[in-house]
């Protein structure tokens, strides 16, 4: 959202994001205001690792239960437990 946000509105983002500033210094609410969306693009990117690490975390362990062709009464959650 913040990307269609800044895309939408340019230079003027700002005053959609959060309105009125709560001080009346122009450059440390616009530094402010920065500083969010750069926080809120760097959650993404941590979000966007987290994933991939999953999904390789998910291939090499269904590959070891391939490889290894572990039984089902192994698992917890089988029929067999």
């Amino acid at each position: 959202m913040p990307t269609a946000i800044l895309y939408d509105f340019g230079i003027y983002f700002v005053a959609y994001l959060r309105g009125a500033g709560a001080s009346t210094i122009f450059t440390a609410e616009l530094i402010s205001d920065y500083i969010q969306v750069l926080i809120f693009y760097t959650r993404i990117a941590v979000q966007g690792v987290r994933l991939v690490m999953m999904l390789g975390l998910f291939a090499n362990c269904h590959e070891f239960v391939m490889f290894f062709s572990i039984p089902q009464k192994a698992f917890i959650s089988s029929e067999y437990f």
